[in-house]
């Protein structure tokens, strides 16, 4: 997706070329989200404005624009039926527009897109600098939302579930949970990221077991080829997969699938890494950069059989399968575990908008 998208899309809306150094071409490029572009569009002043209304009204619908249309404001292409429904309903492009942007289908896709991207590019929620906390599945996340809690109190505002508040998000000082580096692309504001990594055998098994032994949700993870029983036949024929190979922890912390990309990530932005097995370390140095009272990580998700590994680890093809499909995340284990904590701006950092 590219700015010659953004430009389609000021045509398309405002029936009239983009301007140079146009400030809605400007907006795209932090987003990159067409969903969120022609919300600003049709929210706008311009769009509202009899003369705009005008020149919309003086274009014929044709077949090729509701086509057009489809794929910038809904992503997709029409149906026969469609086009013919709007050929029939709608007599020009003012009409169109007004009428695909009342459909369940675009208020499906705004709500989507602004989710995390357009929230993170908001301008109130670039005011101050923000930490954020990437929690990857299986390494003590909700622990350390509960210490994180304690510590910001109203301004903590931490996710699992992919929900959350948008006002809460805009002056929370941490923010986070379910959620990967990439998402946070559009941001301007100065940001400080905290995750955790975990020997990529140790979490695939742990997030499986515990899928395993989840009530919620049973039958869904089933019809999506989940087997509960087998992890080897769920790699195998599961979207699940990703979660236990293929690099997930590298994805998670950068915006590429292997370590390569995690180091770049690291180049660019301030990094606090910890790794699962000296966890407390990593409590430590962050209550002494971040100026935290409370630095006791409490104990929650914690399996209740502690040795429910060692079934996992005596199937020895399933360990070689965890193995060769997680190199990338191995190097990113090891790194992280010979540093002990990894700080990757080191002394070239303030920490003091950070700080409580």
């Amino acid at each position: 997706m590219d700015n010659s998208d953004a430009s389609a899309v000021i045509r398309f809306l405002l029936a009239r070329e983009p301007k140079s150094g146009s400030s809605l071409i400007a907006n795209f490029e932090k987003t990159k989200s067409l969903p969120i572009l022609v919300n600003t569009i049709l929210d706008s002043d311009e769009f509202k404005s009899p003369r705009c209304r005008k020149r919309l009204q003086g274009i014929t619908v044709t077949p090729e624009l509701i086509e057009q249309g489809f794929r910038l404001i809904l992503g997709r292409k029409p149906s026969n039926s469609a086009v013919q429904h709007y050929i029939s309903k709608t007599t020009n492009l003012f009409q169109f527009i007004e009428s695909i942007t009342s459909t369940h289908d675009y208020r499906k896709r705004i709500r989507k897109a602004r989710d995390l991207k357009g929230l993170v590019a908001s301008e109130a929620f670039n005011l101050t600098p923000k930490t954020i906390y990437l929690h990857i599945p299986k390494t003590a996340g909700k622990s350390f939302e509960g210490l994180a809690l304690s510590n910001y109190g109203n301004y903590c505002s931490l996710s699992t579930n992919g929900k959350f508040d948008w006002g809460e998000w805009q002056k929370a000082k941490i923010v986070g949970g379910h959620f990967r580096y990439s998402a946070f692309n559009p941001m301007t504001a100065t940001r400080l990221f905290l995750a955790v990594v975990r020997d990529p055998v140790d979490r695939a098994i742990s997030r499986f077991n515990f899928y395993k032994n989840q009530k919620g949700g049973h039958k869904k993870r089933i019809a999506r080829g989940f087997d509960h029983s087998d992890m080897k036949a769920t790699i195998r024929n599961s979207p699940f997969r990703e979660e236990f190979v293929d690099n997930y922890q590298c994805r998670y912390l950068s915006s590429g699938n292997n370590f390569k990309a995690v180091e770049k990530a690291f180049r660019q932005d301030a990094f606090i890494i910890g790794h699962f097995e000296n966890i407390e370390s990593w409590i430590e140095l962050l209550g002494q950069r971040l100026g935290w009272t409370e630095t006791t990580l409490p104990e929650v998700n914690v399996a209740a059989e502690r040795d429910y590994s060692l079934e996992y680890r005596q199937d020895e093809e399933l360990i070689s399968m965890l193995t060769k499909r997680n190199k990338e995340d191995a190097r990113l284990f090891e790194f992280i575990k010979r540093a002990g904590v990894y700080e990757s701006m080191k002394g070239k950092f303030d920490y003091e908008p950070f700080r409580l």
